[in-house]
């Protein structure tokens, strides 16, 4: 069964694994979330630079990469999150709490307008990449994810919520 290592942040682990046992490379795919395809500033690349460098300059290793501008893409306002959430109880209002509750370090505030960049993976993982605009990476093996179907991405979420709000499970 094909297997899809996903990451959603600085990619460390996975490059001291890769490095442990380099034949894990041709056993896996990565899905990552991070990089810029400008060079921009981006936290999950620059936390651990060498990581990142290392992990996707291994050529037997597939990548399909979601960067700063295409990740960015995934946003909801945050009105919008609260409506969407509060409106299909039971998940939702618990979803809803749980990001109110949140504990915020000094200084940090929530912006009117939330990132949900990280369920872009929900695309190569759960739903298809199909409707997605896609190019070539840097190397063989690696796919860069220019333009998300966000309308795929967060019509799914309403419609799994949806359902568990009506009692069905699937």
């Amino acid at each position: 069964m094909p297997l899809t290592v996903v990451c959603a942040g600085p990619l460390t682990n996975v490059a001291h694994a890769l490095a442990a046992d380099p034949g894990l490379a041709r056993r896996f795919s990565l899905t990552w979330v991070g990089g810029s395809r400008t060079g921009a500033a981006e936290y999950n690349r620059d936390t651990d630079p060498r990581a990142a460098e290392f992990v996707l300059g291994l050529a037997d290793l597939r990548v399909r990469q979601y960067p700063l501008e295409t990740y960015r893409q995934c946003a909801w306002s945050v009105r919008e999150l609260e409506e969407f959430l509060t409106a299909l109880p039971p998940a939702g209002p618990w979803l809803w709490r749980r990001f109110t509750d949140l504990p915020l370090p000094p200084g940090f505030a929530v912006d009117p307008v939330w990132p949900l960049g990280d369920s872009c993976p929900l695309l190569d993982t759960a739903l298809s990449t199909e409707s997605s605009t896609w190019e070539p990476g840097p190397r063989e093996g690696v796919s860069v994810c220019i333009r998300l179907d966000v309308n795929l991405l967060f019509g799914d979420l309403r419609a799994v919520l949806g359902r568990h709000s009506r009692g069905v499970v699937d």
